[in-house]
């Protein structure tokens, strides 16, 4: 819904801009104005590098917003990771690599910032580990295989490369 309003408020904004330079023009181009011919097409070519150049200048604070909103986004997710990955190493160290446990995982906290922070893809392997964990256990390929899938959407979602043949070598070195 966002997306369309902005959609039409940009529509909208380029459509009053195109009425106005058009009614300008036509101010411009009436000989009773005392301009002449050469002046009149000065003025007009001035006019239209100055909105050239708001457009530019309005892109580029666009572009540095995100461009910071993206860094700022980075490092948050950066730390959720990292205390995902803390607590894992965490409940691995309680229960031996021997010992068939049943884990009925809920990490509440970092739930929600991984509901609040990531992406759709880190989302749907966050839960999806979560439920193998609760269901086959800890020390399981499955458990391994879930926890390596979330970790590879962790790092995607950092903007690093998914390399396909070297996430196929580690599945295939953890089941």
């Amino acid at each position: 819904m966002r997306n369309l309003l902005q959609m039409i408020l940009a529509v909208m904004t380029l459509a009053v801009l195109g009425w106005a330079t058009w009614q300008g023009y036509g101010l411009l181009q009436q000989q009773n104005l005392g301009l002449d011919a050469a002046t009149r097409s000065i003025l007009i070519i001035a006019a239209a590098v100055a909105l050239a150049s708001a457009f530019m200048v309005a892109l580029a604070i666009s572009n540095a917003g995100d461009k910071t909103l993206r860094a700022h986004q980075f490092a948050k997710r950066f730390a959720l990771y990292e205390k995902y990955n803390t607590a894992w190493l965490e409940i691995q160290n309680d229960f031996p690599g021997d010992q068939p446990v049943k884990l009925d995982v809920h990490l509440k906290e970092l739930e929600a910032l991984v509901v609040l922070l990531s992406s759709s893809k880190v989302i749907k392997a966050f839960y999806e580990c979560e439920k193998t964990l609760g269901s086959d256990g800890l020390n399981t390929p499955a458990a391994h295989s879930a926890r390596q899938k979330l970790l590879w959407a962790m790092r995607e979602d950092l903007g690093q490369p998914g390399d396909f043949l070297l996430q196929k070598e580690l599945l295939k070195n953890t089941n």
